[in-house]
Parts: structure tokens; C-alpha cells; sequence
């Protein structure tokens, strides 16, 4: 009996020892984010007839933290959503994916960026219904012609495990969403802009080689998918635009010191030349609307969050690029840590993100033309990318 009692002492001992240390490891274990979809009416009139019927909102979330989401904002009905894509895809596993960095709207489709995800979410635009994905290590950006698309690559091993590997461009169906083809660029590419001739632009970062940064844009032949040489700029190429009179604007990443605008143009032979003297800006984002470039101008910390930011706008014509202040007459001092500054094509408004904290939710404000606070309304964590939705035809 007393051997039947001390067996019961040491079986209860050991469930108990069991039952703590789960216990422990779920006290210990981080929780995950799956935030819900919630929605809210913005105090603004609906324009039910709008061209642009809404916009995206891609929130990062923390890079291995598994928490990017999508917000829509609808102009017809003045309702921000919240996690749309959690709610409209209900069986997708577990959400979004990790460390959203690009989002586009193109021909009716949607495509999200998760670089740390290794893929892009390709969704229907007006319904947010998932259409399928395309496989890409690290992948960056997203750009598009008339029949592919293409995303930029840090490449096949992790690049800040093995900086000097050259990175590359992935080609895809824009039907079937099969890759059909990759090439080799240079250091850590990012941006991409397709122009015409057949022609791409990306900009080569580099952005884990320090001191040793790249500095260069690779020429991209489309028809034949082929590097046609390069072009040499600022160290840390990362955004490129093009102005109404085809000049191609470049701005490099502001870290160190460093941070400037460079202008290139192609020639009728489909080679590229700078344009003018570097412009000595400091750009974190910038945004061209109408011939106008909108930027936020500042610096990054060695963190990666903007120091001594301002919002500003130029003309992007002649020699000489004035910047002024963009007049923003309420809420200025709120904003913490902007990440863009975007403008409605439709109502010019201009739309910031701000990252805030960059570990609770952020904000987003909407300014109107003339720098009025028209709404500020709640986002995900890191708010990142707008994009629009225009009204579908036929």
C-alpha cells in the first residue's frame, strides 16, 4: 500500500511538473498578431461617383513578426476597413504574410510584396479575393509592361548573410503568373521603372555593403530581357520617377550623410545621360503629381527611422529645383515617423503615413490641396504603401 501511494505521489508530481512547464513555455512563448477587421465611417462626404473608388493601405508589421495587413479606404462610401484581406480570405493561412514592402494596383489586380514571406500576393483589386502568388526570394518591388511583370530580388541567400551576391530581376505572366525569366543586376536592387523603348530602370542599393554602396541604375532591355549596361549615380540609389517632359528623377537613400537627387535622361539612341547637377535634397520618399514632385525631405537614423523630416514640393522643370514647404495646417506636430506622402491624381489631396512608434498601430492623414486636415484615421503597424483603385470599366 505504501508502495501504491508513493507510485500516486510521484505520478501527481510528475503531472504537476508537466502541467507548469507548459505553462511556462506559453507565458514564455511570444503571442501571435492576428488582428481583427474592423471598419469605421471617415467625417467626410461619399463621392459615390468617384473615378478613383479607394485606395490600399499595405502595413508591414514587424520584419519576422509575420504581422503585414491591408486597409482599404472606399471615397464612395467614407468607410476605412481595416485587415481586409484577413476578412474576404477567410481560409488563407495564417494572414497576410511578413514585412510588407510594396504594393501596386495594376489592370484590375493587386500585388503585395512580402519580402519576408519570399512571394507576392497577387488579389483581386475590387473584391481583395486571392488569385494566387508568385514565388521570389527577398523580393523587393513590383513593376509592370503590357503582358509581364516583374519584381526585384536581394537574390537566393539571405542578404545581410552574404552582401556580395549580386541581386536580380524576376520576370512573370501576368496571366498564368508563372516566372518566365531572371537576370542578374547589381547590389541589393529596389526600385524599378519601365519606360519606353523597351526599356527598364533599377536601381541598384547595395544597401549591405557599407562603406561600400552601389551606385548604379541597370539599363534593362525588356524585349530581349537583357542588361544593356548601367548607369552611374549617387551611392544608394533607391526611388526613381519620370516628370511629363520624360526626365527621370533619382533619389538616394539619405543615411550617413549622404542623400541626394540625381536627373538622367534618355537620348533618341536609348542611352542615358545626367541631365543636370546633383540636387542637393535629402529624400525619404517622393511622390511626382502633375509636374510637380512631392517629397519628404530628412534623414535616416542608423535604426532606419526618419530624423529632422519636413514635407516638400518642387516643379520639375528647367535647371534649378526649388523646393517649398508643403502647407499642412493641422497636425503637423503629430506625425512621427512618416514613411510616405502620396497625392489622389482625381482630388489632389495628398495622403502620410506615419509608422509612429513602428510597434503599435500608425495613422494616416488626408490633407487636402491646400494643406487642410480633411481626416486622420488608425492603420496597422508600419504603415508603408498607398495604393489607388480606380472605377472598373466594361
Amino acid at each position: 500500500m505504501m508502495w501504491q501511494a508513493g507510485r500516486r505521489a510521484h505520478y501527481w508530481c510528475a503531472w504537476l511538473g508537466i502541467v507548469c512547464f507548459s505553462a511556462l513555455a506559453v507565458g514564455c512563448r511570444k503571442e501571435e498578431y492576428y488582428p481583427r477587421a474592423t471598419h469605421e465611417r471617415i467625417s467626410i462626404e461619399p463621392v459615390p461617383d468617384a473615378e478613383i473608388v479607394g485606395f490600399y493601405l499595405l502595413n508591414s508589421g514587424g520584419k519576422g513578426d509575420n504581422e503585414a495587413t491591408l486597409d482599404y479606404f472606399d471615397y464612395t462610401t467614407s468607410t476605412y476597413y481595416r485587415n481586409v484581406y484577413a476578412e474576404r480570405n477567410p481560409d488563407a493561412v495564417p494572414e497576410l504574410g511578413d514585412n510588407g514592402v510594396d504594393v501596386q494596383v495594376w489592370k484590375g489586380r493587386l500585388y503585395v510584396v512580402l519580402n519576408g514571406s519570399h512571394r507576392v500576393e497577387v488579389l483581386d483589386a475590387y473584391t481583395t479575393h486571392r488569385l494566387g502568388s508568385v514565388a521570389v526570394n527577398d523580393c523587393r518591388r513590383v513593376a509592370f509592361d503590357s503582358t509581364s511583370g516583374y519584381v526585384t530580388s536581394y537574390h537566393k541567400r539571405s542578404a545581410q548573410q552574404d552582401p556580395r551576391q549580386l541581386g536580380g530581376v524576376v520576370r512573370f505572366d501576368l496571366q498564368s503568373l508563372a516566372i518566365t525569366g531572371g537576370i542578374t543586376v547589381g547590389y541589393q536592387p529596389e526600385g524599378m521603372l519601365v519606360l519606353k523603348k523597351n526599356t527598364m530602370l533599377v536601381t541598384n542599393s547595395g544597401v549591405y555593403n557599407a562603406p561600400d554602396y552601389d551606385d548604379r541604375l541597370s539599363v534593362i532591355d525588356l524585349e530581349n530581357f537583357t542588361q544593356r549596361g548601367y548607369v552611374h549615380v549617387g551611392q544608394m540609389p533607391w526611388e526613381l520617377a519620370e516628370d511629363t517632359r520624360g526626365n527621370v528623377w533619382v533619389s538616394t537613400r539619405p543615411v550617413g550623410g549622404r542623400g541626394q537627387i540625381y536627373k538622367i535622361r534618355q537620348d533618341d539612341e536609348g542611352s542615358f545621360m545626367l541631365n543636370s547637377s546633383p540636387i542637393g535634397f535629402k529624400c525619404l520618399s517622393m511622390a511626382p503629381y502633375n509636374g510637380t514632385l512631392y517629397a519628404i525631405g530628412g534623414e535616416l537614423s542608423p535604426g532606419g527611422r526618419p530624423t529632422n523630416f519636413a514635407f516638400w514640393k518642387a516643379p520639375m522643370r528647367g535647371l534649378v529645383v526649388d523646393f517649398s514647404p508643403i502647407a499642412m495646417k493641422q497636425g503637423r506636430n503629430e506625425i512621427e515617423s512618416p514613411t510616405s506622402l502620396v497625392v489622389n491624381p482625381e482630388t489632389r489631396e495628398y495622403l502620410v503615413t506615419d509608422a509612429r512608434n513602428y510597434t503599435s498601430s500608425g495613422m494616416l492623414y488626408c490633407y487636402s490641396a491646400s494643406g487642410n486636415l480633411l481626416w486622420r484615421v488608425r492603420t496597422g503597424i508600419i504603415p508603408r504603401k498607398v495604393a489607388f483603385v480606380w472605377r472598373k470599366r466594361g
